[in-house]
């Protein structure tokens, strides 16, 4: 691995080799996530911005009389163990649901707005995130105790993106041709450490003269629909691992941070844009952005 002062001293970059790398623990993950993953954590709820999902749990104990009968909390009624244990996964399911939409309403679509701004803003994407959450979340029941379940509800963030009342104009990237030797890369590695960005849905990437050289005009709708714009992850292994950006990519070490979105150099950009494949592989979000572990 690249040291990153070294890096950055040259404003880095180069070819990474298609090798696999060891997978690192990441301490702020627990749970089903991937020890690598770049997960943000929103209290029951967290985002998933390496594997493109957000999940969040919901857990409910049974309420049990003083001579230790399970009972219904609203009526009061004597209910059987199997009564008690339905009637417990059916509110840890719909507190699950309610975590999921505070977790949802975090996520910042672009450098501009987060989701809870739309939802104020558009009954349209109110609607629409409703019946998305209401079709496309998968439920995972499990027992927390005798009397006690528990749920985790998922969403993938094509999902989130088909809720949003947003075109895709499919621009054509811009083109740098005065590049002697243009190369065919398979996709684009960001490394954004030290910087201050954040991970979006719909992410921007900018030349040093602050023209956006990737972002949602320039992509193929087909793609960003499943899995957003670019992925997330910690360290230059992690984002080999991950495949996205195949198995050739451009390796680019951001200068600095713009609406929270990376700063390439010049001539980062003009190898980048120089090739129609390699514009080709942007159009199809084949793009990683590397974060710091600490957020």
């Amino acid at each position: 691995m690249l040291k990153r002062d070294a890096d950055r001293s040259r404003a880095g970059k180069r070819i990474i080799p298609a090798v696999a790398g060891a997978t690192v623990m990441l301490l702020l993950v627990c749970g089903p996530a991937g020890a690598a993953d770049l997960v943000i954590h929103r209290g029951d709820g967290s985002i998933n911005w390496t594997r493109s999902f957000i999940s969040a749990t919901g857990r409910c104990e049974a309420t049990v009389a003083s001579e230790g009968a399970p009972i219904d909390p609203e009526d009061g009624r004597t209910l059987s163990i199997n009564g008690a244990r339905s009637d417990t996964y059916r509110r840890a399911r719909e507190a699950s649901l309610e975590n999921l939409l505070r977790a949802i309403k975090t996520i910042r679509i672009d450098p501009d707005r987060r989701l809870d701004d739309y939802l104020r803003d558009d009954d349209t994407v109110r609607r629409r995130l409703s019946e998305t959450i209401a079709e496309e979340t998968r439920f995972r029941r499990y027992p927390a105790g005798f009397l006690t379940s528990a749920c985790e509800a998922r969403l993938s963030f094509g999902g989130l993106i088909g809720s949003l009342s947003w075109d895709f104009p499919t621009m054509e990237l811009p083109v740098i041709d005065n590049t002697p030797l243009k190369t065919d890369y398979t996709g684009l590695i960001v490394d954004g450490r030290g910087l201050k960005l954040e991970p979006m849905l719909f992410p921007s990437i900018y030349d040093g003269d602050g023209a956006e050289i990737y972002g949602r005009t320039f992509i193929d709708s087909r793609f960003a629909l499943k899995h957003g714009l670019a992925a997330y992850c910690h360290t230059e292994d992690e984002a080999r691992t991950l495949g996205r950006a195949g198995d050739r990519p451009y390796y680019s070490v951001a200068l600095k941070s713009m609406n929270a979105c990376p700063v390439i150099s010049e001539k980062d950009a003009r190898r980048v844009l120089a090739a129609q494949a390699t514009r080709n592989s942007l159009k199809r979000c084949r793009v990683v952005i590397i974060l710091d572990r600490n957020g």
